[in-house]
């Protein structure tokens, strides 16, 4: 009886230390992983077609108001909106 409970206690520590080297394994690839994509991603701006395109199809009407509270700029939305509300 008493090899029996060795045996087993035996199994389960050399189990734990499989466990424990795997779990270092993986979170060693995992950080190589991360490197590598943080060096791939671009860093950039936005284009100005990228901003025009964003602005002119977004859903809601966005305008762009200069510091005397005049807009100088607005998209589709924003001009559909603005005619509705003269014609009222």
């Amino acid at each position: 009886m008493c090899f029996r409970r060795v045996q087993r206690a035996v199994i389960s520590y050399a189990l734990q230390r499989v466990l424990l080297i795997f779990a270092m394994i993986l979170s060693r690839l995992l950080a190589i992983a991360c490197r590598k994509r943080r060096r791939t991603r671009i860093d950039r701006k936005p284009t100005r077609e990228e901003f025009s395109s964003l602005f002119e199809f977004a859903p809601n009407g966005v305008a762009v108001v200069d510091s005397e509270g005049l807009i100088v700029l607005k998209n589709a939305q924003m001009q559909n909106c603005l005619a509705t509300l003269r014609l009222r």
